[in-house]
């Protein structure tokens, strides 16, 4: 029979092991607390590599920039993502958000776990089988100006270990601006998980606190056409030509993150091509970024492409987007992660 001290201290290697089961799909650093907090969702950004904080106009907004909730559109959208990381873990992530007026709002949720592991002690002796289950519940709201948009949300964690009843819960604050530069390109900054920490049900009362990461990107649509309704004015009833987004273009974002515990920055270029509604093309890199605490240039460990079909659906309520995409993912046999997502609007 274990004392005491000994099963605490089991327990908190328990915790640092859990920790870590999800930060091995990162470039650097290790031990992040909810390190899933830091795994791009949506299959259209993790397709341009993550460079998304300034082009994001998706409920995925909600996890990148919040500000972006105030440039959906005003019939509601959801979006669904799976991705099978490898080695037994899974993430899934659902969202909703819709704008009203100059309002923006979104809900999401994201969720992280493992399958069955063995839980050794501190000497090495098993512990037994036990599971992980991580998963945060996030709301937000934007609002917006002529020009800007400002966002912020609040997420609630939980993570359960199966072990002990060890459980943890805590926040986290995001908070994130959105420009529209006279009508050329846009500018988008974030800081996310602003005073995060989970707090464990330990006898100790662990604690841990969740890095920051600061995000800013510039976004520049190139429009292959100009789609036009003409219609006729209400009170001298001549013709008049509203022009609508393109629905035919390149999409060319630049991203710079940087998390609070690594060592260098990431600069991510990513790209989007949509040669006809019927499907997109995406693809993007690090540029130059952290490859085990050194600035390299071209390191290729952060990458990612992808395609989105939308076929159109005579009857349907609703419009639909299919997205697959593949990613650098260190923790695989093949380095290599794929992902998938349905986006619907109603």
């Amino acid at each position: 029979m274990m004392t005491q001290k000994f099963k605490l201290a089991a327990i908190a290697v328990v915790i640092t092991i859990v920790s870590n089961l999800s930060i091995l799909a990162q470039v650097s650093g290790g031990g992040y607390a909810e390190s899933y907090l830091f795994r791009n969702v949506g299959c259209r950004a993790i397709g341009m590599a993550g460079a998304y904080t300034a082009v994001a106009n998706d409920p995925s907004t909600l996890f990148f920039n919040p500000a972006g909730l105030s440039s959906l559109s005003d019939r509601a959208m959801i979006l669904t993502y799976v991705s099978p990381i490898g080695n037994g873990r899974l993430q899934n992530y659902a969202s909703w958000g819709q704008r009203f007026d100059k309002l923006g709002v979104g809900i999401s949720f994201n969720n992280f776990n493992t399958s069955s592991f063995t839980a050794r002690d501190v000497r090495g002796n098993p512990l037994g089988t036990l599971n992980d289950v991580q998963y945060s519940l996030t709301a937000g709201l934007a609002y917006t100006m002529e020009f800007a948009s400002f966002g912020a949300s609040f997420k609630y964690l939980n993570n359960s270990l199966n072990y002990e009843n060890t459980l943890g819960s805590g926040y986290g604050i995001d908070l994130g601006a959105k420009f529209d530069i006279a009508g050329l390109f846009t500018f988008g900054l974030a800081m996310q998980n602003i005073a995060g920490n989970i707090n464990w049900n330990t006898t100790t009362n662990d604690k841990a606190n969740i890095p920051y990461t600061i995000r800013a990107g510039f976004g520049m649509e190139f429009p292959f056409n100009t789609p036009t309704i003409t219609t006729r004015t209400t009170s001298l009833a001549e013709l008049d030509t509203i022009y609508e987004p393109s629905t035919r273009y390149m999409l060319l974002s630049l991203d710079v993150g940087y998390n609070q515990l690594q060592e260098q920055p990431n600069l991510i270029l990513g790209a989007e091509i949509v040669p006809h509604e019927f499907f997109a093309i995406r693809a993007g890199t690090n540029i130059v970024g952290d490859n085990m605490g050194k600035l390299e240039f071209l390191p290729f460990n952060i990458w990612g492409a992808g395609i989105s079909l939308r076929p159109t659906i005579q009857g349907l309520p609703f419009a639909m987007h299919f997205d697959y995409s593949i990613a650098y993912e260190f923790a695989s046999n093949d380095r290599m992660s794929h992902h998938f997502s349905l986006f619907l609007q109603f």
